[in-house]
């Protein structure tokens, strides 16, 4: 797990597709480049990388754009569409490594529909996460709230997942998610090693990283968009000893299922 990763940069879209692109085009270049190209200073240029690697995008080892990261590039360099930023959400919250995000989302969240700063505070405090990087922890408090509910930064707040109250953050299914976009989802969990040709609705709405808790489906929700992925042929919806599930219907590319989202709705 990591603490601190974005430094004290908040997520901002906008200079993330200007990074993007210039990666697309340039893919090693240097943090005085980009420094100098993009108009922000060395750090900052660090963070923005840290948020590019978490987000799905970029490789720092081959310090190439990913797979995804050149898809977006071809589809949406803009990153504007709320399709991408549900992809980008599921990334970054279903990464162990984003330590915040992932215990955030998959953990404390799982039981509730409001919470405090305090309460999430004490939260990983009891739990024992990041005791060692107190100001970074706390840094990262703050960058997660702003990643969905800072209306000055162009981040993720299109999702609706995290509402300002007073001090409570109200916190709210991400409705409207494609179901192609939910067929990325499961495809790229089989493809990152997750090895299962089928899996129980209950599992789909509860384990870590699933889109029971990344978008906090209802599970009439859920049904409804496997439903419409099983009459695309992705999946079978079918009972397993008497248990509800799907199974994988064909061995599709998760990137396959985005590149149909994007033919069917740009």
């Amino acid at each position: 797990m990591s603490v601190g990763w974005p430094q004290t940069f908040s997520l901002d879209l906008d200079q993330a597709q200007k990074a993007l692109t210039l990666y697309a085009h340039e893919p090693g270049a240097s943090i005085q480049t980009v420094s100098s190209q993009l108009g922000i200073g060395g750090p900052k240029v660090e963070g923005l990388n840290a948020w590019l690697k978490y987000l799905g995008l970029r490789d720092p080892k081959t310090r190439k754009l990913t797979p995804l990261g050149n898809l977006l590039y071809r589809r949406d360099p803009s990153l504007a569409d709320r399709g991408t930023h549900c992809v980008l959400h599921y990334h970054l919250v279903s990464n162990p490594e984003a330590t915040v995000w992932y215990e955030t989302v998959n953990h404390f969240l799982a039981q509730r529909s409001s919470f405090t700063r305090n309460d999430l505070q004490s939260y990983f405090q009891e739990s024992g996460i990041g005791q060692n990087s107190p100001k970074q922890l706390k840094s990262d408090f703050r960058l997660l709230i702003n990643t969905y509910a800072d209306n000055s930064r162009r981040a993720f707040n299109d999702l609706g997942f995290f509402t300002l109250q007073e001090d409570a953050i109200i916190v709210r299914p991400i409705v409207d998610v494609h179901p192609f976009i939910l067929g990325y989802c499961l495809f790229h969990r089989l493809e990152s090693g997750l090895r299962e040709s089928t899996t129980s609705i209950k599992r789909l709405l509860e384990e870590d990283g699933r889109p029971g808790l990344v978008f906090r489906f209802h599970e009439d929700d859920l049904r409804e968009k496997l439903s419409t992925l099983e009459s695309a042929g992705y999946i079978s919806v079918v009972r397993i000893a008497d248990i509800n599930g799907i199974s994988y219907a064909v061995n599709e590319p998760a990137l396959d299922c985005l590149e149909h989202y994007f033919e069917n709705t740009l």
